[in-house]
């Protein structure tokens, strides 16, 4: 599973073991029992950077590196540590911490062992390193803006095929009803037209009666010659 501390493992087993324990406990709602072991990772980590210092208490081990420092890695490095020696203390003495606060002892050890690796390793990409509180709470890493920006072309890539489609579909049902039109126009042409007869019932009617009449006329004559 990854962790904010993943790189700390290479270079001390025993100090990543101490902050994962911090970290599950702030996970968890402890926050003054997080911040107590983010106090215990701190003294040791200073203790790691003063050999010596091995049965110092932890605030003759922080004055002995801030007398040493040089640089503004050094004095950020013993900010970090001051940091979490107060907060750790309020926390053990019954004090109780915020979310936040314990956040920002855990975001101040990361940053303690940022600049305890690089400078025991000298690797570059260490210090690229960035604190994820996500990764901390959700075990998720967050995003980058240049994966965000990665997902937000293909989802709108994905958008514009989907529009797409539903263009070419659109197209082509109108396309088959434009040529069942056509077929039912062309049908409609070709197709005899049936024309009305005229209607000559009364001219049947007065060729019927004549006929009658001359049929009576001649049936006459032959009957009644005289």
């Amino acid at each position: 599973m990854a962790d904010n501390f993943d790189f700390l493992k290479k270079f001390d087993k025993k100090l990543y073991s101490i902050i994962l324990d911090a970290q599950n406990l702030f996970c968890d709602g402890y926050f003054n029992q997080s911040a107590v072991n983010v106090r215990i990772f701190g003294e040791k980590l200073a203790q790691k950077i003063l050999p010596n210092s091995a049965q110092s208490t932890f605030d003759d081990t922080l004055n002995c590196l801030k007398d040493r420092i040089k640089t503004q890695r050094d004095k950020e490095l013993v900010e970090d540590l001051f940091f979490i020696k107060q907060q750790g203390n309020k926390a053990a003495h019954g004090e109780t911490l915020s979310s936040l606060e314990a956040l920002e002892t855990i975001k101040r050890a990361f940053e303690a062992s940022i600049n305890y690796c690089y400078c025991k390793s000298g690797q570059e990409e260490i210090n690229k390193l960035i604190f994820d509180t996500e990764l901390l709470i959700n075990n998720k890493k967050t995003k980058t803006i240049e994966q965000k920006l990665i997902d937000a072309k293909k989802d709108n890539k994905e958008t514009l095929t989907i529009d797409k489609n539903k263009k070419l579909e659109k197209k082509k049902e109108i396309k088959e009803k434009i040529k069942q039109a056509r077929k039912n126009l062309k049908q409609n042409i070709n197709k005899p037209i049936k024309t009305k007869k005229r209607d000559n019932t009364l001219k049947k009617r007065i060729l019927f009666i004549i006929f009658v009449i001359v049929s009576i006329f001649l049936l006459s004559k032959i009957l009644f010659p005289f």
